[in-house]
């Protein structure tokens, strides 16, 4: 299960480390992820063992991408996918319980603010 927020930056090559807490729950048994877009403009980066589950759902969100968890834990994610969620150079990675949300920093904040506020 996915749980916690982490703050992470993309590094000069593009890359983004994943929090070890979200490591662990791949076990080792799964390296590949699906990435997609989400409505709410971020991503949604699922494990592959997920799709059978949410295949439906992501029949309806275009593009994804099946890309590799790299070594020291690290995935890249490709240029249309970063512009499509506004990533830069400081992201937060949000534990979904079965998938993980990545937000550019700013725009999570700004997300935030405006739930406390209609609250």
């Amino acid at each position: 299960m996915f749980l916690g927020n982490f703050d992470r930056i993309i590094d000069e090559k593009k890359r983004i480390a994943i929090p070890p807490q979200f490591l662990r729950e791949f076990s080792g048994i799964d390296i590949q992820v699906i990435i997609a877009q989400s409505p709410e403009k971020c991503l949604y980066f699922f494990p592959s063992y997920e799709l059978e589950k949410i295949i439906e759902k992501l029949k309806k969100i275009s593009p994804l991408e099946i890309i590799q968890i790299k070594s020291r834990g690290r995935i890249s994610i490709s240029r249309g996918l970063k512009k499509y969620a506004g990533l830069e150079r400081e992201v937060i990675l949000v534990g979904c319980f079965n998938y993980i949300e990545i937000w550019n920093k700013r725009e999570w904040n700004e997300e935030k603010n405006r739930e406390i506020k209609t609250e």
